[in-house]
């Protein structure tokens, strides 16, 4: 499962946690803005060198940022990142928050990477080759029924 730009997605992914994990074992202090919507100098660092990444490789392309990156969503190619998804388990030093990246070709997506940089988790997806937990084949789940499932959600 290649593709240039998963490549470049997951170089950028290991960039951006680099700098997030680095926050997270020295702390930093939150800001917020708004009910429930923190952010912080990881989430800006860590987009700031996502970006860094992607365009290093593909010059022409757009980029969408959650913190400052306002890339233009009808582009023929599209970058769409959030440097620190999951700010308020971070802010609160819960290791469950990860990097996101996807890129778009044409309005649809074709790859992305999730990356938790504590724990060196990989998820990965691309267009028509699955998508995959570390090295195995990710898959739904057999349930049919709510009250069989396993639910969670945040705030």
């Amino acid at each position: 499962m290649k593709t240039p730009e998963l490549d470049v997605a997951e170089e950028a992914a290991r960039a951006g946690g680099a700098i997030v994990a680095r926050y997270f074992r020295d702390g930093i202090a939150m800001r917020s803005k708004d009910v429930a919507n923190l952010v912080s100098d990881a989430d800006i660092e860590a987009e700031r060198a996502i970006v860094e990444v992607i365009r290093r490789s593909f010059p022409g392309h757009e980029v969408l940022g959650e913190e400052s990156h306002h890339g233009d969503t009808g582009a023929e190619h599209l970058w769409v990142v959030d440097p620190l998804d999951g700010t308020n388990n971070f802010g609160h030093r819960i290791p469950h928050f990860a990097v996101s990246i996807a890129y778009c070709r044409a309005g649809r997506p074709e790859c992305g990477v999730i990356y938790n940089p504590i724990r060196e988790e990989w998820h990965r997806a691309v267009r028509g080759q699955g998508a995959f937990f570390g090295d195995r084949r990710a898959q739904v789940a057999p349930h049919t029924r709510l009250d069989e499932a396993l639910v969670g959600v945040g705030f």
